[in-house]
């Protein structure tokens, strides 16, 4: 269930159309009875972590598939990618190591660090994701404030001119002379200011 909500997240931060339809929420069934009828005829579950090991590196290898389609380019996609790309291989090493474990004999205390390795991967991916959502809220917030600006700028416009002749009306007058007013204010108060200054 873990790859397959990986996989549509992903393809929900890579593509904002992308809509989950009951059709895909279906897709998630085989998996839900795989991951309960898998763990029955094995006792030892080492003998399953090959497959198990085989079939997330491959929901991993599909989420940067998914994510590699996005146009956007920033430091959290980079996260995402880096971080994906290695747990594909991460876990793609542990189906090959499980697997000969059957066939060769090898000394496995280099495994002994491998959940800490999965953990701050898995850790890093998050972080990724929480990343890229926030570049992509502050992406919408700078949109926003654009159009914002630009629909000021014309509101400005049209109340200081007058729409007949495109000239500057009263208001743009009016304006003119408190902005005026307002710089002759402000350079009195730093002459005083400087005076001050320079009487201590």
């Amino acid at each position: 269930m873990f790859g397959f909500f990986l996989v549509v997240g992903c393809q929900s931060l890579a593509d904002d159309s992308f809509e989950l339809k009951t059709r895909t929420e279906l897709l998630l069934v085989p998996f839900i009875v795989t991951a309960v009828w898998l763990p029955l005829p094995s006792i030892d579950f080492n003998g399953l972590y090959a497959i198990h090991s085989l079939v997330l590196s491959l929901f991993f290898a599909s989420a940067l598939f998914a994510i590699r389609r996005s146009t956007m380019r920033s430091f959290g996609w980079r996260v995402m990618h880096v971080t994906l790309g290695l747990l594909t291989i991460n876990f793609f090493f542990y189906f090959i190591v499980f697997s000969l474990r059957n066939f060769i004999a090898f000394n496995e205390a280099f495994l002994s660090y491998n959940s800490i390795i999965d953990l701050v991967l898995q850790t890093t991916l998050g972080f990724g994701m929480v990343i890229v959502l926030l570049e992509k809220v502050l992406t919408d917030y700078q949109n926003a404030n654009r159009e914002l600006q630009s629909a000021h700028k014309q509101l400005e416009e049209l109340v200081n001119t007058d729409s007949l002749t495109a000239a500057f009306n009263r208001h743009a007058f009016y304006g003119f002379v408190n902005r005026h007013r307002r710089r002759k204010k402000m350079r009195r108060k730093m002459q005083t200011a400087t005076l001050g200054a320079y009487a201590h």
